[in-house]
Parts: C-alpha cells; structure tokens; sequence
C-alpha cells in the first residue's frame, strides 16, 4: 500500500489543503498547533474509523460540514480514493479509472479495506491503528516500561494469542453444557425405562384377544351361511309377490283404459255427426260466400279514389287561402310605397337643418374634449405641487441625516484588522486548549514518573515529571484564561464596529435617497411649469363651450327625425321586390287551382258506387258469416270418421290383453301363499339378528385389541427413543472426554504458540535494531513476557536500564518487526518520535530512521526540522491567520 495524497476540507485548522506524499520516509514539520497530528488522525479516521474525537470538534470551528479524501496505491496496483465527508455521514471507497464507488456505509467499506490490504478478517482495524501502525504521540515507548502482566495484556491482544485463554475458557463453559446434557439423558432413559415395565403383560393379553375373536369368527362364518339360505328363499316368494302384484295393478289398469277408451268413442261419434251438419251449411252459404270476398276487394279499390278525392280537396282550399293570403299581403305592399314617397318629401325639407346640428355637434365635442383635458391637468397640477411641497421636505430631513458620513467610514475601515485578531486569537485558544488536553492525557498515561522516551529522569524536566505536567498545565491555563480575556475585548470592538458598519450602510442608503430626491424634485418643477401654460391657453379656448350648447338646444333635433324618415324611405326597392314576389306567387296558385279543378271532375260517380258496394255487403254479411263459422268443422269430417275407426280396434286389443293376464293371474295364485311369505321373512331376521350379535362382539373384542395394540406400539417406540437415547449418552459422553482433551492441549499449546510467534518477532526486531544503530555486536531480545533486553559484550541491560535513544531504537525495532508480521501493509506513522530529546540524539534518530527498510512509506511528525534534510519527502505546515497552510 501507499499513500499518494490526503485532501482536507474544514477538518480543524485546515480550509482546503492537500498534501502529497511519495515512497519511502514523509517528514511532517512544523510549530505546535500547526496541523501536524490532524494529518495522522485524517488517515486514520479515513482508512481504519479511529478518531478519538467528536466529528464537530473535528471540524473546523464555525463550519457545520468537511471531508477527507485518502488517495493510496492498492495491492493490485491501482489508484482508489476513500472519502469521509463529516456533518453528512458520507463515507465510501471511489475507483476513478472506473468512475464507480465500490463500497459505501462504515460496514462495507471497512469489509473492503481488509479485503484489498490483506488484512485478516477479524482483526480490529482502530485497535491495528492505535496500538501499532499509528501509535498516538508520547505512548510509543510508554507499554515496554509497563508492568509485565499489563505488557502481557496489550501484546497479546495486539498479536492475538489471547484467543488461546479465551478458547481455554469457553471450552470449559461448553464443558459443563454438556455434563448438563449427560444428566439429562440420563434421567430421561430412566423415566423410559418405568413407562415400559408391564410391555409383557400386553403381549399375553393380546395373544388372548386373538384366540376368542378367532373362534367367534368361526361361529360367525356359519351363521352367515344359513342367513344366506334363508334369504334366498325369501326373496324367491318376494319375487312371486311382486309378480303377482304387477299382474294386478296391470288389470286394474286395463279396466280404467276400457271405460276411457268407450268415452273417447262416443265423444268422436258426435262430433262426426256435428261436421256432417256443418258440411251441408258450408254447400248452402257457399256462392254469397264467393260474392262477398269480391265486393270487399271492389270497396277496398274505391276506398283508395275517395282518398285521392279527399287530399285533392283540401289542396284545393289550401290554394284558395294562399291566394286570399297573397292579395292582403299586396295591399299593405302598395300602402307601404305610398309612406315611403311621403318619407323623401320630408327628407328633403330637413337637409338644411341637419347639416348645422351637425356642424354645431362637432364643435361642441371638440371644447367638452378640451375642458375635459383642462380638468385633468388641473387635478395633476394640484397633486404635482403637493408632491413637490413633500419632496422638498424630505430633502431637508434627508441632509439632515447624513450628516457625519466621513467619520463612520473611517471608524468601519478598522473592522477588518479586528476579525483578523480575533480568528488569530480564537486559533490561539484552540491550540492551547488541545496542548492542555494533550498534556492531560500524557500525564494520565504515564505512569512511574520516568520519561517514556529515555527511561530514565529527564534532563530537560527535572526530578517530578507530575509536577514538571501540572505547571506546564497551570502555565497553559493561565495562557487561556489570557488569550480568553483578549478575545472578549476584541469580542466587544467588533460588536461595535459591526454597529458602526450598520450605521454607515443605513446613511449611505439616505444619501442614495437624497440624490433620488433632488432629481424627483427638479423634475417637478419643469413638470409644473409646462402645465401652467397648458392650463392658461385651454381656458381660453373652453370660454366658447357655454353659447355653441345653447345654439344646439334651440336648434333641437332635426337629425333623429330625419334618421327615422330615412330609414323608411331606405326599404323601397325591398317593398317592390316583395310587391313582384307575390305577383309571382299568385300566378302560380292560381294555375295550380285550375288544374285541381280539373281533377276533381274524374270523382263525380265514386261516391254513389261506393254506397251501393256497401249496401250489397250488409246483405250478404250473414251468410258470409254462416260459411266461415262451419268451415272448420266440415274440413275435419273424414278426420274425425277416421279417428272413430282407430279408437274402436284399440278398445278391441285392450279387452283381448285383459282377458290374458286375467289367466295369468290364477294360474299365479294356485302355487302361491302368503303365510310362506311372513314365515320366510320372520326366520331371515331371526338369524340376522343371531348374526348381528356376533359382528357386535367381534367388533368389541377387535376394539380392546387395538387398543392394547397401540400401547404396545407406543411402548415400541419408548423402547427405540430408550435405545436412541442411549446412543446419545454414548455420543455425548465421547464429546466430554474429547472436549477435555482438546481444553488440555489448548492449555498446553498456548504458550508454545506465544514463544513460537515471539522467537520470530525477536529476530526480525533483532535485525532491525541492529540496522538502527549500525552495531552488530549487541543483540536484542523480545522474550515471551514481551521484555527486551540488550546484550552486548556479554552485558546484559533490560529496557529501563538503556538509554532514551536506545529505548527509542528499541521499541522502534520492536514496534516495525510487530507491524510486519501482523499486517502486510508496509505503512506506519511516528508522533512526535523526537519529543524531549536533545539536539544530539534527535539526530541519531533521525539518522536511524532513514536507514529503515522493508516499507513502503514511513510517517515521521516532529515541530522541529531535524528530518527535513534526512528524508525523500519533508512537508512544513505554518499556521497563518487561523489557517494551516502547506509551506513545502
């Protein structure tokens, strides 16, 4: 993995910078305060969701949303960005070769951090930060001087060998689980067992039950035959019985066909004699009959003439009306003619008249036009001359106001050298409240009052580190209770000037409206004095307006009489065109009369002819009637002589079928008793009744072997869960003697495992020491308490017993060797390495950190420049006006 660059938006001290990095060893520099220890917190907020802060103290003081956008080499060589975006908890990994966010939300963005870094799935990603890739400022050394059990309790949580103790103790909880189980099994094949204790004396009583339902089988056997003798005798009489029956109902039958069959007969013969009556008045009426039918087409043939006659008639009426209607019509045409020559003679008298209404009209409208116009600019005149009245008392009030302008501007030219202060001050504040929080934690974490860096008393502190932390925290806080009374008083001239600033934006707008004014002022005064002399000539001109309406008053109105008369006269050619239409019209009714007259001419003889057709029908009418009455009847008389035949040799074959089964029947009778019939039937359900009794005790004895069955059966399947449960005791007891087994070579391997993983990171932290300090004679050793020791010379030293430089090259070898095996990510960051050391052994450790080898990229943070000259990249941070600012 590398790093390339880290872009931050509003993250405390940082508006928009962005830093790049290369490969090899990146030296961060720079005063406290600057920004240095926010880069380490960016990356690790970004990559592995460790900050141990609150997003708003985070972000920039006064901004409300910022970002962090970590841009880094992957494992497969190509470029991603992971973006944090703080006060919108957006958080996801962008491709930009793809264009595409390949994961987004804190779970599957830290899921694809540990996929494509190669680091293992359950590994804490804040703990592999703030214990080993980005340990926080003054604890780099801080764990070697602890106590061996608290040395103990943070490695083997870093190297994860403490699954080891925690499997040992789970083991032991499943364990006693499984003790439980065994228990109850046990006690469950007990409770099985008792249900199961009277399992033979079922047996025997169901071998019992067997042998009697057997014998009553036997028994119910034979009883079923003789039932089955018996019935079929029984139903041989039934048979007869129904047979004898049928032949009776059938004769009874025939008997009632019989007495039908002569009704029907009779009811034919008279109907023979009704058609043959009917046939005789048929030949009688037959001729009227004949007559009548073709009268009625004659009236029918006439009837359609009187209608033509009849629609002739009123056509010829209606002519007579239209001609009537045509001759008034023309009367009030020609009387008409006679007003419209009157109407011109009086147009003419008018001419003369009209023409000086008209004259006089125009004139008039032209003054009332003008006093209208003259009225109007009197009304603007007045409200012009009020308006300027008011303008020029604005004016007044308004220089008035503006008085004092200059002084404001100069007193607001101050405002903005007081904001810069006051950020200045107010970034002041921050930085030492971040000290005094940084101290606080120092002091807390240090423990022995011994320097974590050099082990031992340090010279530039004194004897009492605690109390070296307490003054510099007093001393701090007493900085903030100064920088904080500083900012309340800057506080309060900005709040003034802020005032002044309105005062002077408020005087400007007066002076914009004073300017307005005046030009509002100048423009009614032309205003004014062009109407003055609109007024004075349109005065004059209206004088006239009073005699030119007298005039039109005497005149009267001459126009609208001669406008009616004309409208008169305009209707002559219409009323002639209308006087020709109805000549036309009349011509032509006229004609059409004629020719109706006619016409009717042909009708003269129809209505005597029609009065005799009727006449003639009346007199046929009864006949007529007679015939159709006793036609029906006279068709259907060889129908009915027919009929008489067919039920005749019908009532023959019915009495010839009921003699036969009259004989059939008593010779039926002869071998047939009744009595045999009942005693057949009272033997069958004897018998069946015997038989009946059987089935029922059968049936109760097969229902007490069922059941006696089924508790067999139930006790069949206590005695299989008996034998599964017995397999389970011998499977569960084989798992407790196998989990004590597997707990005893967990307990045993545990610390096998430990010294196997510390034998390896000895010697890689061995090598890197050495590299560090360029002597191979010594040797460093990390044994299984986590100790380190230095032998050299056949010296040996513990950790507390080297120097602050060899300390530091130490837990440095220790720290790289620890990060190479855990994590393959070729990264780590160093806070502050050079803290509390001269000026010499800042330098041997700057040189022994150049000389590392084996990562990618290495992180170094100091406020001072020691690394600058020393390393690939070196990056200086400045703070300017509350701002940090990237320098190199």
């Amino acid at each position: 993995m590398q790093i390339t660059k880290v872009h931050l938006r509003n993250i405390k001290s940082y508006v928009d910078a962005e830093i790049a990095f290369t490969p090899g060893t990146n030296a961060i520099s720079g005063e406290n305060g600057a920004g240095k220890t926010t880069i380490l917190q960016s990356i690790g907020y970004a990559l592995f969701d460790s900050l141990d802060l609150k997003q708003d103290e985070f972000l920039r003081q006064g901004t409300k949303a910022g970002s962090i956008e970590v841009y880094f080499i992957g494992e497969d060589g190509r470029e991603y960005t992971i973006t944090r975006k703080l006060g919108k908890s957006e958080y996801y990994v962008y491709d930009p070769k793809s264009k595409m966010k390949l994961a987004s939300g804190v779970e599957d963005v830290t899921s694809w951090i540990k996929k494509n870094l190669r680091i293992d799935e359950d590994r804490d990603l804040k703990r592999l930060f703030t214990e080993a890739i980005g340990v926080p400022q003054g604890l780099f050394v801080a764990p070697f001087l602890d106590t061996p059990r608290n040395r103990k309790q943070t490695f083997d949580g870093i190297l994860e060998v403490d699954d080891y103790s925690q499997a040992y103790s789970y083991m032991r909880s499943v364990e006693s689980l499984v003790k439980e189980r065994i228990s109850v099994l046990e006690t469950e094949i007990a409770e099985l067992e008792g249900r199961c204790a009277n399992f033979d004396d079922e047996n025997k009583r169901l071998n019992e039950l067997d042998n009697e339902i057997l014998n009553e089988e036997k028994e119910h056997e034979f009883v079923v035959k003789e039932l089955e003798e018996c019935k079929s005798e029984r139903d041989r009489l039934e048979k007869i019985a129904e047979k004898k029956n049928e032949l009776e109902n059938k004769l009874k039958q025939h008997e009632k066909e019989i007495i039908e069959k002569e009704k029907h007969l009779n009811s034919l013969k008279e109907m023979v004699l009704n058609s043959e009556k009917a046939r005789m008045i048929v030949e009688k009426t037959k001729s009227a009959y004949s007559e009548y039918l073709k009268l009625e087409q004659e009236k029918e043939t006439v009837e359609k003439l009187l209608e033509v006659k009849r629609r002739a008639e009123k056509e010829l009426a209606n002519v007579d009306k239209e001609i009537a209607s045509i001759g008034a019509e023309q009367k009030s045409h020609f009387e008409m003619l006679e007003k419209i020559d009157d109407a011109k003679r009086q147009m003419d008298a008018l001419k003369d008249d009209v023409a000086k209404q008209n004259e006089l009209e125009n004139k008039v409208r032209e003054l009332e036009k003008n006093a209208a116009v003259l009225r109007s600019l009197k009304d603007a005149h007045v409200k012009d001359l009020h308006e300027l009245e008011d303008t020029r008392g604005v004016i007044s009030e308004l220089e008035k106001k503006v008085v004092g302008l200059d002084s404001l501007e100069s007193e607001v030219s101050k405002m903005g050298m007081i904001e810069t202060e006051r950020e200045k001050i107010s970034n002041e504040i921050a930085a030492c409240r971040a000290e005094i929080a940084k101290m606080n934690e120092n002091k807390r974490k240090l423990k022995g009052g011994i320097c974590p860096i050099i082990g031992d008393k340090c010279p530039c502190v004194g004897n009492d580190v605690d109390t070296f932390f307490a003054e510099k925290i007093s001393e701090l806080k007493k900085n903030e209770d100064r920088l904080l009374a500083e900012y309340e008083r800057i506080k309060k001239e900005h709040e003034k000037c802020k005032r002044t600033r309105e005062m002077l934006e408020e005087k400007k707008r007066e002076v914009t409206k004073l300017t307005m004014m005046k030009e509002r002022e100048k423009t009614l005064e032309s205003k004014i004095a062009k109407n003055t002399e609109k007024i004075r000539e349109l005065e004059r001109i209206t004088q006239e307006l009073p005699g030119q309406r007298d005039a039109l008053t005497k005149l009267g109105n001459p126009k609208e009489e001669y406008n009616k008369l004309a409208g008169i006269a305009s209707r002559e050619r219409e009323v002639k065109e209308k006087i020709s239409r109805c000549a036309e019209r009349k011509e032509k009714s006229l004609q059409k009369r004629d020719k109706l007259a006619k016409e009717l001419e042909r009708f003269k003889e129809t209505n005597e002819k029609f009065e005799n057709i009727k006449k003639r029908m009346s007199e046929l009418r009864a006949d007529y009637t007679e015939y159709q009455m006793h036609l029906r009847d006279s068709e259907r008389l060889e129908e009915r002589k027919d009929a008489v035949l067919v039920v005749e040799t019908a009532l023959k074959n019915t009495r010839d079928l009921m003699n036969r089964i009259s004989n059939d029947l008593n010779e039926l009778k002869k071998t047939f008793s009744d009595d045999n019939l009942v005693n057949a039937r009272k033997i069958y359900e004897e018998i069946s009744n015997k038989c009946a009794r059987i089935e029922t005790r059968i049936s109760e004895l097969k229902r007490v072997r069922n059941d006696i069955s089924n508790r067999i059966s139930e006790l069949v399947k206590v005695k299989e869960k008996i034998e599964e449960k017995k397999n389970a005791l011998k499977n569960e007891m084989q798992l407790k003697e196998f989990i004590e087994y597997l707990r005893r070579i967990i307990n045993e391997a545990s610390p096998l495992i430990t010294a196997a993983y510390m034998n390896r990171l000895s010697r890689d932290a061995n090598k890197l020491y050495r590299a560090l300090t360029g002597n191979e004679a010594c040797e460093l050793i990390w044994d299984k308490d986590y100790e380190i020791v230095i032998r050299e010379r056949g010296l040996v030293k513990n950790f507390k017993q080297l120097s602050g430089g060899q300390q530091m090259a130490a837990a440095l070898s220790a720290r790289l060797s620890l990060l190479k095996n855990i994590s393959e990510l070729g990264i780590a960051f160093f806070d502050e390495p050079t803290q509390n050391l001269d000026k010499e052994r800042r330098e041997n450790l700057a040189d022994a950190l150049s000389n590392i080898s084996g990562f990618t990229q290495l992180f170094v943070i100091s406020h001072d420049d020691t690394f600058d000259q020393k390393v690939q990249n070196s990056i200086r941070l400045e703070l300017v006006d509350g701002e940090t600012k990237v320098v190199r």
